[in-house]
């Protein structure tokens, strides 16, 4: 079986086209909607002001990845050496914030560890911080993609499902618990 191919860096939720970041031309001037969750249990008030949704500014890039604006207050989101959330436009590209990303991650509803200031120049984890796709009633990523990127997905969609019919087969013969593989 082949590895998984990478995410698309617009954050979509779909699988870069083969030899490209995004997974679509759209896609990379369309980001989905982002919702910031900061729950009640974290200490910092300011902290906490930053939960909201966040709307891909159009044309508005900061290292190659797109830039978020709160939809109803001051709050940005970007891509500098990790994930940065601050309500201060002034720090876009900056390396400050009001809450970061420990990683790196292809788009920020990926992080699993979002950060604070402990209040000595450190940052601390804070658990209670989620960012997650917009997501319409329906279920569908409120994100716009072209005829060719929604076939691949389709036909991706097919090909995962065929390799776990597979799996299931194989490992129904002892594959993974110490059989031997077919055709070994």
């Amino acid at each position: 079986l082949l590895p998984p191919a990478p995410p698309c860096k617009s954050g979509c939720g779909r699988s870069a086209a083969s030899g490209f970041e995004t997974c679509c031309r759209q896609c990379t001037y369309s980001p989905p909607d982002l919702r910031v969750s900061v729950s009640e249990d974290v200490s910092s008030g300011s902290v906490r002001k930053l939960a909201g949704t966040y709307k891909a500014v159009a044309d508005k890039l900061v290292r190659g990845a797109p830039v978020w604006r709160h939809a109803e207050g001051a709050g940005w989101l970007w891509r500098s050496s990790s994930w940065m959330i601050s309500r201060d436009e002034s720090l876009l590209g900056s390396s400050r914030g009001s809450i970061a990303s420990e990683h790196k991650e292809a788009a920020p509803h990926m992080v699993g560890n979002w950060q604070i200031p402990d209040g000595a120049g450190e940052w601390k984890n804070e658990r209670g911080i989620t960012v997650k796709l917009v997501v319409e009633t329906g279920g569908a990523v409120e994100c716009h993609h072209d005829a060719l990127c929604d076939k691949r997905e389709k036909r991706e969609a097919e090909l995962m499902r065929h390799a776990d019919e597979v799996l299931a087969k194989w490992s129904g013969r002892g594959g993974r618990s110490g059989g031997k593989a077919p055709g070994s």
